[in-house]
């Protein structure tokens, strides 16, 4: 089981990168009711995006995924993409 600490962590690693996405399109409010929380959330969807299958080929339910779910793949999906640019950096040299 995950502590305290590092659910904290991990919640604000998600909440800042849809922040961060929400003020570089100059979405982002301050105060917001609940209706502006979930127009914000509807925004950054390409945020969160992740693939509709699973790596087993299953059909995903997106509506369901929890947000630690979202994180994990997340992460995920820039460890490849790191990797796969510095094996074309290594191919280049």
């Amino acid at each position: 089981m995950l502590s305290t600490k590092k659910r904290l962590s991990d919640v604000n690693n998600l909440m800042s990168r849809i922040e961060k996405k929400l003020k570089a399109d100059a979405k982002w409010v301050a105060s917001p009711t609940i209706a502006q929380v979930n127009e914000m959330f509807a925004l950054v969807g390409d945020v969160l995006e992740v693939g509709d299958e699973t790596a087993r080929g299953r059909k995903r339910r997106m509506s369901q995924l929890k947000w630690n779910t979202h994180l994990d793949l997340l992460r995920k999906k820039e460890r490849r993409q790191n990797e796969d640019s510095q094996e074309k950096e290594v191919q280049d040299d």
